[in-house]
């Protein structure tokens, strides 16, 4: 005789940031530390009503991470290329 008990569980989660955005050449060149990056930061994206503690009372560091991306448009312009190009060396 085989005996299944179902146990109910629960998932905690939270959203992170949720961006829509325009990242321009020149966001691409100035940004900082790194160039091509996008930070996301308190002042922009980043939620504030986020956990404070990531590891207690839940363990975050130990689940999952659910990411999606969707790029709306992408422009190649070939003098945009030339110019990287040349900038980065």
């Amino acid at each position: 005789m085989i005996t299944l008990f179902a146990t109910e569980s629960r998932a905690e989660q939270f959203v992170l940031f949720d961006a829509k955005f325009t990242f321009t050449w020149d966001d691409a060149v100035n940004s900082s530390p790194s160039k091509s990056h996008f930070y996301v930061t308190e002042k922009n994206f980043l939620n504030k009503m986020r956990p404070g503690n990531l590891a207690s009372p839940i363990n975050y560091g130990a689940g999952l991470l659910h990411e999606d991306r969707r790029l709306r448009e992408e422009r190649r312009h070939a003098h945009l290329l030339q110019r990287r190009n040349n900038q980065l060396g």
